[in-house]
This record gives C-alpha cells, structure tokens and sequence, in this order.
C-alpha cells in the first residue's frame, strides 16, 4: 500500500534515526520532529504504518518501533550498494519503489578476515574473464582443487593461476594461449598457495 508524503517522510525519519543511534526512536521523539501537537497524532500514524505493513509497534514499550518494509529497512555505513531488481537492457527501474536489497561484499564473500584482494596486471587469464586492471576477491587458503583458479606465490613472486596437480606435478596454468604452463618444481621452487579466487570486480568506464 502507498504512503502519504507525511508516511514517508516518518519512515525516513524513523530509518535514520535507528542507522545514527541504533535503535528507534521514541513516540515523543517522532511528535516533536513533526511538530504535532499531542503523541496522538504520532500513534495514529504509526498505527497506519503498522496496518500498511512498514512497521510493527509493541505496546508498553517506549522504543518498540521495528521496520519490516524492505524499502525503508536501516542500513549500516558499511550495507552497499542499493539493489535495484533485476533489469533487461532498457528498463527503467531507477525508483525507491523497486529498491530489492543491498550488494555488499560481506553478504556475498562472508567474513572480511578470511578475504583479501589484488589488482590484476597482465592478459594472462583473460579467457577466465580476468582482464588488467581487475580486482580479484581472494579466499584465504592453503589448498586449491584441481581447475580451481587461486593466487600463488612462487620463489616470491605472486600470481593468478588455474591449479593442476597431476602425477605428483604442480602446473599453474594461464588462461590466455600466448602463455604458457608454469611447472612448479619440488626442491627446487619456493611454492606456496595464498588463497582461492571467488570474485572479480571491474569499473566500467
């Protein structure tokens, strides 16, 4: 159901209040913001709100106000971007209306401390959709399945590979045919696996 432009502008108030504070804010709060002259006329609104279900209000408890419309759910300074659904070339969904959630790394990657990113110099894993100039999100890890693509260090030098492991031989193999195989030798090279790669983000300029 649609708000009325005194609804929404509650809502908003409400939202930033719980993203400065934490929590929401109090009946009392809300009245003085607007300028009503009695709580009443707060309560009655909120109340709307409830019906229309923006908001859910426990009685009896003096910051029991909790938004539960995706459109006007808090976020955190670190949500994201804004999700605005799913969209065909052409569409215009560039409405608060068609707002689906927030692209945010975490959600997608999970905890910040078992992740890491690099910046790609180089074409050799353009046939992965790795391009230069890319960042990779990387996994920490110690090991890597075989096809799986991962960062890699070799007598100290990083790189972005597609693992192999076969007949007790270690390749790391580009993705790009002007390059060819890296053969890790045993006893030879300082080898060791720093992660798996999970993502790659690109600015379109």
């Amino acid at each position: 159901m649609k708000l009325t432009e005194r609804q929404k502008a509650i809502m908003e108030y409400i939202r930033e209040y719980i993203q400065e504070y934490t929590m929401p804010p109090t009946i009392r709060e809300i009245t003085e913001e607007f300028g009503f002259k009695s709580p009443k006329a707060t309560q009655d609104h909120l109340k709307s709100l409830h019906n229309k279900g923006y908001i859910i209000k426990e009685d009896g408890i003096a910051r029991g106000i909790k938004i539960v419309h995706k459109n006007f759910l808090p976020k955190s300074k670190d949500a994201g971007i804004p999700i605005l659904g799913a969209v065909a070339a052409g569409s215009t969904i560039l409405a608060e209306e068609n707002l689906d959630g927030y692209f945010s790394l975490k959600d997608l990657y999970g905890k910040s401390k078992d992740l890491f990113a690099l910046r790609i110099r180089g074409d050799s894993m353009i046939y992965a959709n790795i391009n230069d100039g890319d960042v990779v999100i990387v996994r920490k890890a110690k090991s890597l399945n075989n096809g799986e693509i991962g960062v890699v260090i070799i007598n100290g030098e990083a790189t972005v590979k597609k693992f192999m492991f076969r007949k007790n031989k270690i390749k790391l193999i580009p993705e790009n045919s002007n390059y060819e195989p890296i053969e890790v030798i045993p006893g030879k090279d300082d080898f060791k696996i720093a992660g798996k790669v999970v993502g790659v983000h690109r600015v379109i300029k």
